[in-house]
């Protein structure tokens, strides 16, 4: 405890070697460790604050783990858990309340119910789910290269971009700027890419940035509402984020608009999200997605959409003159009122395992 020249810890395999006591390594500069597969006991705190220790395996001889004993690893990179889940103590494996940023495997026998039972225990994000050794993570890191960071503010206080202040058309938002993470884009940011010919918006402006494709880095976790709206000349967002919504009005008046993919997924398409959109030919939000909004497409290109949800809000689906063929999936659970409303060109309406008596629909 509290050694801070300790570096390496591992003794001869022997059956012999059982128990590794509470505090054992606790408040120690330990970085590699070697626990066997004879190891039955981890007391508590045993490896409470090793914040160099980079990788850790669990064996599956272990039946006993006390409390704390993997608290503060805020080094660790990797952690294969080959005992049974359901002795990881609750709260394990955080740093300040969030998911340690580690490669986190269950042994590759695992059953869909341990990985349930360790995901909860371990409060893992929705987004970033336990897999078994040998399986990917579902998780993608953003692989581009991004644009100069001198081409936008970011207010230092909360790592929000608040401004692009660039000229290139194609853009990739930095994980950090300055050394801050980004985690917010406000929802003026692309103010200067907004153009409001032929729009009800009355404007001096006669010339904008020609805004084609945005890529967002997977460190963000809220962007504002209206943030693309008016980019009218925008065709492509890819969005690492994984995101609890995607913005009230975010994409309104996108009229080039085709690809919207959320590679990490999204929970909640907001309110009039796609608000006279289009022609939105290839859109993906993934397999977390819970709620269509309020008039979401309201006006939108689409031509054809697959709703994997668990509701759709009143009026999603309004005035869409080139649907011509709407699925609802299994996961479906509501329906809004009037959620399609006037779609002339609409000829198929596919209700894929849903059960039409649990909640009342108008269409």
């Amino acid at each position: 405890k509290g050694s801070q020249t300790l570096e390496i810890f591992a003794v001869p395999h022997s059956d012999n070697f059982t128990t590794i006591g509470a505090e054992a390594f606790m408040d120690s500069t330990l970085r590699v460790v070697d626990l066997f597969d004879s190891v039955t006991t981890i007391g508590a705190r045993a490896f409470a604050n090793c914040a160099q220790l980079e990788e850790l395996t669990i064996p599956d001889s272990v039946t006993s783990i006390g409390e704390g004993a993997f608290d503060g690893l805020t080094g660790l990179k990797k952690l294969t858990i080959l005992c049974d889940p359901a002795l990881i103590p609750e709260g394990s494996f955080l740093i300040n309340d969030e998911p340690i940023n580690a490669e986190i495997r269950l042994a590759a026998n695992a059953t869909d119910e341990q990985l349930s039972q360790a995901n909860a225990a371990l409060n893992r994000p929705w987004y970033d789910p336990l897999v078994r050794v040998g399986e990917a993570s579902a998780f993608v890191k953003m692989p581009f290269e991004a644009t100069d960071a001198a081409n936008f503010e970011l207010d230092p206080s909360n790592g929000t971009i608040t401004t692009y202040t660039g000229t290139d058309a194609d853009v990739v938002i930095p994980r950090e700027i300055d050394g801050v993470t980004v985690t917010a884009i406000d929802r003026n940011a692309f103010e200067a890419c907004r153009d409001y010919t032929n729009t009800e918006t009355t404007t001096d402006r006669t010339d904008w940035v020609r805004l084609r494709s945005v890529v967002i880095p997977e460190t963000v976790k809220t962007l504002g509402d209206d943030l693309f709206s008016y980019c009218q000349q925008l065709e492509t967002v890819v969005c690492y984020a994984p995101l609890e919504t995607t913005g009230g009005t975010a994409f309104m008046l996108c009229r080039s608009l085709n690809n919207v993919i959320f590679v990490n997924g999204v929970r909640e398409i907001g309110n009039y999200a796609f608000d006279s959109a289009g022609p939105l030919g290839n859109l993906y939000f993934g397999g977390h997605l819970v709620k269509i909004g309020q008039q979401a497409f309201n006006f939108a290109g689409l031509t054809s959409f697959v709703a994997d949800a668990e509701r759709v809000e009143y009026g999603a689906f309004t005035e869409c003159q080139n649907l011509t063929s709407l699925h609802f999936t299994a996961r479906m659970k509501s329906f809004g009122e009037n959620c399609i409303i006037n779609c002339p060109n609409l000829a198929e309406i596919c209700f894929d395992g849903c059960d039409l008596t649990t909640s009342p629909m108008g269409l």
